[in-house]
């Protein structure tokens, strides 16, 4: 009988989706809210701001917002906008990258502070190709990367 209820146990167990993975970066900029915003807040001025990006475009595909990421090794993202109903925010999906991710979502968010602004970069999404682990680790270093360049960019 026991061997019977941990063999139904652990056919459940496996068919259960999986969790999904969240990272959250932040950063604290010595600039006002609204000055990061206009730098980081079009949906396209990451190819400005974001180490290794060699371009963005932006079009729209099926009536929505999307933008292609070229990085200077080839890879290539496309992401849809999403709405987050924020004035100083906005959210997008992973529809294509060479990332071990699926269901991917993320927001960019400026949050006035007075005289600085904090940053937060966060997204949840499955892994995909990698561990749970593995895929929070790269996640978080591509964000910190970008993050570590907005300090840099507002600190000259």
């Amino acid at each position: 009988m026991m061997g019977r209820f941990s063999l139904t146990f652990a056919a459940v167990a496996v068919a259960a989706p999986a969790l999904a993975v969240e990272v959250t970066r932040t950063v604290e900029v010595d600039a006002p809210a609204s000055e990061v915003w206009d730098a980081i807040g079009p949906f396209c001025a990451i190819g400005e701001w974001y180490p290794g990006l060699d371009s963005c475009t932006e079009e729209t595909i099926d009536g929505a917002r999307h933008r292609k990421l070229v990085a200077s090794d080839g890879a290539e993202f496309l992401e849809r906008y999403m709405e987050t109903g924020s004035d100083m925010s906005y959210g997008y999906a992973i529809i294509e990258s060479p990332l071990p991710v699926k269901d991917y979502e993320s927001t960019l968010a400026v949050e006035d502070m007075g005289d600085t602004a904090t940053i937060t970069w966060s997204s949840t999404f499955a892994a995909d190709g990698a561990s749970d682990e593995e895929a929070e680790d790269l996640l978080g270093g591509i964000y910190q990367t970008g993050l570590d360049a907005l300090k840099a960019k507002f600190s000259e």
